[in-house]
């Protein structure tokens, strides 16, 4: 091991590596498992059926309020929402075509191969506030963006050659490699650190304590530079977790893997400053307890660490097949929440539960030393997440992709025509409170969620020609374009 040297609740998603292609968010459960699995210790009664589990009906709520399109002819897709303490919502994306992205009167082109688009929007009503282009010729990518705590952004991501905010440019070590940077709210470089070295590195997800601490996780082949840390990979990739001070000045690092593929894609904090990371992993992974193993293909794996980065617990979910944790929140009570998708088989200890032909999305509730509270299976035949989050009461808000016909809140319902965006609100005990399709008939997805201190909910993602949310409809350009909406709580 290395040397270890608020009133808003936001998760930023990974706009890359979310599959989302030919899935169908499915019905009931196969077998005898209920579709919603819980734990005596949670108190709550009852399995089977749709939304109103435990003989509670769905509650009315994630009405929308507005929706807007960012966009031009090209390729476009917002990857992250975060909301600040200035009521501003703040949005970055992806940037690669030659139409770039309009906001208002506003428009950014890319210079290079794949640039980040940042901007910056109302809460109240959508209107556009700023528009910002980052990077030069060089790919530079961003996966995640989260709140600083103190009206400012957290990001993470990726990039090759030159790297850029608005500061000075830095220079990648050599391949890809990953960053992690502090922008104000007016999207202003406060600091920033390249996480690189020989080989690939990524930057996946970041978050801040109440503190303003910061922790961030990713993958990486190869060496990886943290400040004065020097860690190596020992072979395929490895899992990093690194964690900074409100200045970006690194406190400690490590790394955890084997010759096979293991990779963080999500990380949170909880009140007492320990980070929780998951992601999936295949060959053997110790990360501090009893070393996990893979039973096949990729295993989920869920760890908590405290603040000086020693390990607290960790747990394996999986079996011969493919299985992928996306994200992870946790709320008031340290209770762990922990969301991605699964092929095959997976008991989240509140039994097994099958997928059909495509992955299903799971999510899962741990209490605060990983047992399991209650678990859920969204489309057992398909379903993709793009993200979720937990609001100050214990709400859970998911947000995906589904093709088909999904069963949700208020039962069966059925896609405009290719993917289309589902966002469902779940209570504390893993029941619906309510959920809502979004779509058109090009490919439509969601990528990022985000609630501010009133629990509005803002969603962002990508969508193909023409898309209605509610009784707004709105219209892109040639390709993929971006667009936010505000659902009430």
């Amino acid at each position: 091991m290395s040397a270890k040297n608020s009133s808003l609740i936001t998760i930023a998603a990974a706009l890359r590596g979310v599959a989302l292609g030919g899935v169908v968010l499915g019905g009931a459960a196969l077998g005898c498992a209920p579709e919603l699995s819980l734990s005596a210790a949670t108190g709550a009664g009852g399995a089977g059926g749709d939304g109103g589990e435990g003989g509670r009906a769905p509650q009315s709520g994630g009405e929308v309020q507005w929706a807007r399109a960012l966009g031009g002819d090209g390729e476009q897709a917002g990857a992250s929402v975060a909301v600040t303490d200035d009521r501003s919502a703040a949005l970055l994306g992806r940037l690669t075509e030659a139409e770039g992205v309009a906001l208002d009167d506003e428009r950014v082109t890319p210079i290079g191969v794949e640039n980040v688009f940042w901007a910056r929007l109302a809460a109240s009503d959508g209107a556009g506030l700023g528009l910002k282009r980052f990077g030069a010729f060089d790919p530079q990518i961003v996966n995640a963006l989260a709140t600083d705590g103190n009206e400012g952004l957290l990001v993470a991501g990726e990039f090759s050659g030159k790297l850029e905010f608005g500061g000075a440019p830095r220079t990648s070590a050599g391949g890809r490699d990953g960053y992690v940077a502090r922008l104000d709210a007016e999207g202003r470089e406060l600091w920033l650190q390249p996480l690189g070295g020989i080989g690939f590195q990524a930057a996946t997800s970041v978050a801040a304590s109440a503190t303003g601490r910061i922790v961030v996780a990713g993958r990486f082949s190869g060496a990886l530079g943290v400040g004065k840390d020097r860690l190596q990979s020992a072979g395929g990739s490895d899992v990093f977790v690194a964690s900074f001070d409100a200045d970006g000045t690194p406190l400690w690092s490590d790394r955890y893997g084997d010759g096979f593929d293991q990779q963080a894609r999500a990380v949170a904090m909880d009140e007492l400053g320990n980070a929780i990371v998951v992601g999936d992993f295949a060959g053997t992974l110790d990360l501090g307890g009893d070393p996990l193993e893979s039973a096949g293909d990729l295993d989920v794996f869920v760890a908590s660490f405290d603040a000086l980065g020693k390990h607290r617990w960790s747990r394996r979910f999986g079996d011969a097949a493919a299985q992928r944790a996306r994200a992870v929140a946790v709320d008031g009570a340290g209770n762990v929440i922990v969301g991605g998708e699964f092929g095959g088989a997976i008991d989240l200890g509140g039994g097994p539960r099958v997928a059909g032909e495509r992955p299903a999305v799971f999510v899962a509730k741990l209490d605060a030393r990983g047992e399991h509270l209650y678990s859920r299976v969204i489309g057992e035949e398909g379903a993709t997440l793009g993200q979720l989050l937990v609001d100050g009461t214990g709400d859970v808000l998911v947000a995906g992709g589904f093709r088909g016909e999904a069963s949700l809140a208020e039962g069966p319902v059925t896609s405009a025509g290719d993917d289309d965006v589902f966002v469902a609100k779940l209570d504390p005990e893993g029941r619906y409170r309510w959920s809502h399709r979004f779509g058109g008939a090009g490919a439509d997805r969601a990528t990022g969620v985000a609630i501010d201190r009133e629990r509005q909910v803002f969603v962002t993602g990508a969508f193909t020609g023409e898309v209605t949310f509610g009784e707004r409809q709105l219209e892109g350009g040639e390709g993929t374009d971006v667009f936010v909406t505000k659902l009430s709580p």
